[in-house]
């Protein structure tokens, strides 16, 4: 199948940071999209991690995270401009458990630094990638939360095997971050500057500021991104 955009909205600080899962929307005051048998039984999102369930890699398919790994993307739309993802080295403890972090810089055309973030990752023992919290560092600190404080809860990023229908919080931020996704596709198919990819998994991710299609490629990540104003693509072939 063909990737498609769908409706949506985005604010500015939205579109240039949510990438490869990296989701920083603003709460959605809606119910779980699916029972949590829908991803197998795990309990989504999950008020006590046990660190012993979570390994020191993360190489999920659809959402690998080796350090050191660099992609670019190019932004379009009503803040145009360029998105740097860097999977930084070292970990960080996040509600005990060690988790991955991923800085995303998002920059205006001319490379002037427009925003700055780093969401943080740990992947289970089952290849489940979770999504543990999110430092906005720059142009300030609204948004941020980590699993743990506050009440804030990680949430599912990617399932080890994602299955058509299935649905599930990627994060649970009281008002911060409360992000639905579910999975829509997973034979869909898409060409950006970096080339042609097939059979990617499509997820339709629902935030506060309405829906953001993403388009994941095995062994690569976040490839395409649609909303209603603009689209986010991967530059260069990994």
């Amino acid at each position: 199948m063909t990737t498609r955009p769908r409706r949506g909205l985005a604010t500015a600080a939205a579109v240039l940071l949510s990438a490869a899962a990296l989701t920083t929307g603003c709460a959605a005051s809606q119910p779980p999209v699916s029972d949590p048998a829908g991803v197998d039984g795990l309990v989504v999102p999950t008020p006590s991690p046990d660190p012993d369930d979570f390994v020191a890699r993360i190489d999920n398919p659809w959402l690998p995270l080796r350090t050191g790994t660099v992609r670019e993307y190019a932004v379009s739309g009503q803040v145009p401009g360029t998105r740097t993802v860097t999977v930084v080295d070292g970990t960080t403890e996040v509600a005990d458990v060690d988790v991955t972090g991923v800085r995303t810089v998002a920059s205006a055309p001319d490379g002037t630094t427009l925003a700055e973030a780093i969401d943080f990752y740990a992947q289970d023992r089952s290849g489940n990638v979770w999504s543990f919290g999110h430092d906005q560092l720059t142009p300030d600190t609204v948004g941020s939360w980590r699993a743990g404080v506050a009440g804030a809860e990680a949430g599912l990023a990617m399932p080890a095997v994602p299955r058509r229908g299935d649905g599930y919080r990627q994060q649970l931020a009281p008002g911060i971050a409360e992000d639905l996704a579910r999975v829509e596709e997973t034979d869909a198919s898409g060409s950006t500057p970096a080339g042609d990819f097939e059979e990617l998994v499509h997820l339709v991710v629902t935030t506060g500021g309405g829906e953001v299609d993403r388009f994941y490629a095995r062994d690569v990540g976040l490839v395409q991104e649609y909303w209603a104003t603009g689209s986010v693509s991967l530059t260069e072939a990994p």
